[in-house]
């Protein structure tokens, strides 16, 4: 009875991201009946964005972590925001148009170099 209420209604798992002005919405939809709310961001705060495949995800590896991607690392990103003294990683999976306009509304983000981008 426990797996029958319990983890079958977790077992298909989607993630719907919505983007309203600089407000990034996601939810998780279970087995395509049930909707929760996972995370609500303002994209004017996000520090950094890059590929999860990219080696700056070598890093990055404190803060809380949040996965609401496909599980899929050559199309996944890893968003990056400060939240009260500690970084929130936030890895999704947008399409090529949803990556357009967080593009648009955080330019910075994706254009920073670190000194691991330099080969020396």
């Amino acid at each position: 009875m426990y797996f029958y209420y319990m983890v079958y209604p977790r077992i298909s798992v989607e993630y719907e991201y919505s983007l309203l002005n600089a407000d990034l919405t996601i939810d998780a939809i279970y087995n395509k009946t049930k909707r929760k709310n996972v995370l609500n961001v303002d994209l004017k705060t996000l520090e950094t964005a890059f590929p999860t495949s990219s080696p700056k995800m070598n890093g990055q590896r404190n803060g809380k972590k949040t996965d609401c991607s496909t599980g899929d690392m050559a199309s996944s990103y890893c968003l990056i925001f400060p939240n009260n003294g500690e970084n929130i990683l936030l890895f999704v999976t947008p399409d090529d148009h949803m990556l357009d306009m967080i593009k648009r509304v955080a330019p910075r983000a994706f254009s920073k170099k670190t000194t691991s981008d330099f080969i020396i």
